[in-house]
């Protein structure tokens, strides 16, 4: 919700600014603009990952070692098909997911 909301985007450019993530000099309104953060699960959880604890990083990478959700023979789960129905950023995502099907 950070690219919607005011609020939550002032919260998250602090954390990001503090992690070193993003610069001082970027303000909350550029940070909104940018949109939404998530270079995948194969992203570096420590230094990249937007949510180390992610329940999907944990299924895909930790749990089945693969390299993406849509290399799974469960793919399209249950629980990945409600996920994308929570806003349009994580539609767009899954429908990314299945074209690499």
């Amino acid at each position: 919700m950070a690219d919607e909301d005011k609020s939550i985007a002032e919260g998250i450019l602090k954390w990001f600014k503090k992690e070193g993530w993003r610069p001082e000099t970027l303000t909350v309104q550029e940070f909104m603009q940018q949109g939404k953060l998530c270079l995948g699960c194969r992203s570096d959880r420590e230094d990249i990952h937007w949510s180390g604890n992610c329940w999907i990083l944990a299924c895909c990478i930790d749990d089945k070692k693969l390299d993406s959700c849509h290399k799974c023979p469960e793919f399209l789960c249950e629980r990945l098909e409600a996920w994308g129905k929570e806003s349009d950023g994580y539609t767009k995502a899954l429908q990314r997911l299945q074209s690499l099907r």
